[in-house]
């Protein structure tokens, strides 16, 4: 029996080597500019919202686009404003507004300050279909302003053998200071292991991981069938990581005392994205090559009782995320989808991994704060989250039936 398929979806970002740097900033502001008084029509007609999605697109056309048809008869749309946009465009920007618009009346509603209804409308310029197209040797057009007219731009891209020959959907220009990127989502169909099929292998070996506050993002241990330790890996780069994004934190707290806007400093928040971005990236795919230079079919993870997830504001996800434990939420979003990709199981553990000495099972002691060393009643030492990522490990063993 075939195993059952799956769609996932993954976002390639790759360097656009292009000459018309200036037509895709000319193309993004207008994109931008439209996207505003879209948003702002549908903040004065706020009743628009309760139709659905393409009942309400027709309408706002209806109400700001002059077709032919009304020029001959002498009509004027009721909010009729020049738009120098293609259809696909105006119809792709319509339903950013809506989006936007209820973001915004949701805001209103939880509080009533003006700041939290406040939304600035800033976004990169997404092309749906028909407004780009791929050519051959890694090329691809894009329907560009050039300040006069739309007209066709082939661009190449840096990187294309990634995407050549995966199932593209809409691409997203990205304007740096130094270059234009290209966010290109593919879908890829993949099959899903299960945990029957697992059972059934023979010397199985599991990935026991567990996450840590300390400059130690993640502990790893390879463990066979009969749960003997194979290799471990320590995954490092916490304190770095926590430094930078203090030092971030730092700027916005100093900026804002004296304007008190988090929007002002929207590029210190940005920051702090690519940089958790980059290493729950960092982290997850390390633990996926871990597993793959060892054979390891399972990933066994639990989740370490200093994480909290309480998230109250915009921004507060982010700073939420200013430690090596806190980021770990978001490197088991990274490890999901990178392991569906290799057809590794991963396998949640909701035990108290920390409170057992993983070789005789008997209570540790308290833990040693200066050297993170725990000791059990039978004399064994061993380091506080080597012994954790040891006791995720065997559990998972014999939850898949094997004696450990």
């Amino acid at each position: 029996m075939k195993d059952d398929t799956k769609k996932i979806k993954i976002t390639y970002k790759i360097k656009l080597n292009t000459n018309y740097k200036q037509y895709f900033i000319l193309t993004n502001k207008v994109f931008n500019e439209s996207l505003k008084k879209y948003f702002e029509l549908l903040i004065q007609n706020d009743q628009l919202l309760k139709l659905s999605r393409n009942s309400c697109v027709q309408r706002l056309e209806n109400l700001t686009v002059m077709t032919k048809s009304k020029k001959e008869a002498g009509e004027i749309p009721k909010y009729y404003f020049e738009q120098n946009i293609p259809v696909r465009f105006r119809k792709a920007l319509i339903c950013k507004a809506i989006g936007y618009a209820k973001v915004y009346f949701y805001n209103n509603k939880k509080n009533k300050k003006d700041s939290s209804s406040y939304i600035k409308i800033d976004t990169p310029t997404v092309f749906y279909k028909k407004t780009y197209k791929y050519l051959d040797d890694g090329q691809i057009a894009f329907q560009l302003f050039n300040g006069k007219e739309w007209d066709w731009y082939t661009s190449k891209l840096s990187n294309w053998k990634i995407i050549k020959e995966e199932n593209k959907l809409s691409p997203k220009i990205v304007i740096q200071k130094d270059c234009v990127m290209v966010h290109i989502p593919v879908e890829k169909n993949i099959q899903e292991i299960k945990q029957q099929e697992i059972k059934k292998e023979n010397n199985l070996k599991v990935c026991g991981v567990v996450f840590t506050n300390t400059n130690n993002f993640a502990v790893c241990v390879a463990l066979d069938d009969k749960g003997n330790l194979i290799k471990s890996l320590f995954v490092s780069g916490g304190n770095n990581y926590k430094n930078n994004v203090k030092r971030l934190l730092g700027k916005i707290r100093r900026n804002n005392a004296q304007i008190n806007s988090e929007n002002d400093y929207k590029k210190y928040w940005n920051k702090i994205i690519r940089i958790n971005q980059y290493y729950a990236h960092y982290v997850s795919k390390k633990i996926i090559e871990f597993c793959k230079e060892n054979n390891l079919k399972v990933i066994s993870i639990t989740e370490s009782n200093d994480a909290k997830w309480v998230t109250t504001s915009k921004y507060e996800h982010i700073k939420n995320i200013s430690t090596p434990i806190e980021l770990s939420k978001k490197i088991i979003e990274c490890l999901h989808y990178k392991a569906n990709i290799e057809r590794i199981l991963i396998i949640k553990s909701y035990i108290n991994a920390y409170n057992k000495c993983y070789k005789c099972l008997k209570p540790v002691n308290d833990i040693e704060e200066k050297n993170l060393k725990v000791n059990c009643e039978k004399g064994h030492e061993n380091d506080y989250y080597f012994n954790a990522a040891m006791n995720v490990g065997k559990t998972c063993l014999r939850k898949l039936g094997k004696r450990v």
